[in-house]
């Protein structure tokens, strides 16, 4: 189990976005389509994660932290074998599934993921990670507005929801059966 702060911002300019990126000490990681899964569970979030480097399965809670996300990460599984979600949550509900594009990039501590999602646009995501409790809530949030400052983002930019229930924004008026507002 870990923690970490994160937010998520829409982009105006995907491409200004990742030169920023690239001009400062940031190694570029990986490029990828990735397919995420999210299904129903009875607490927290839980998402299989399928493309590029960052084949997952995760589980974990989240709440608001000012303009950040507080994130506890109760399970963080790498390249998991097909069936394990049934194996240790039983037959639990897709709710939606999402394709995206993701630039990842990595300084120390700090991911920085740029996403296209095909309905939603472009959005970048911050996350600062404290795998073994050493750098603390506030370090976290110091990361987070700093490099909030740097891709130059207000907080009216700042997005208040995950990637489901954008598109559950979406499609509810398309479909108002759709409903996953988790």
């Amino acid at each position: 189990m870990y923690t970490s702060v994160s937010f998520k911002a829409r982009l105006s300019d995907f491409a200004e976005a990742q030169t920023i990126l690239l001009e400062q000490e940031v190694r570029f990681l990986d490029a990828a389509m990735q397919l995420e899964t999210y299904y129903k569970v009875e607490q927290g979030k839980l998402k299989l994660i399928k493309g590029g480097l960052e084949n997952a399965l995760v589980h974990y809670q989240q709440q608001k932290h000012q303009n950040m996300f507080f994130n506890e990460v109760l399970l963080y599984l790498k390249r998991p074998s097909s069936g394990l979600v049934e194996t240790l949550y039983g037959s639990p509900q897709p709710v939606v599934e999402l394709k995206k594009l993701r630039k990842t990039f990595v300084y120390d501590n700090l991911k920085v993921h740029l996403d296209q999602l095909e309905t939603l646009g472009y959005f970048v995501e911050v996350e600062a990670l404290d795998i073994d409790g050493s750098y603390g809530l506030e370090h976290l949030l110091e990361l987070c507005e700093s490099r909030k400052e740097l891709l130059q983002l207000e907080d009216e930019d700042l997005v208040q929801e995950d990637y489901p229930v954008l598109l559950n924004q979406i499609t509810k008026s398309i479909n108002p059966n759709n409903n996953y507002n988790k």
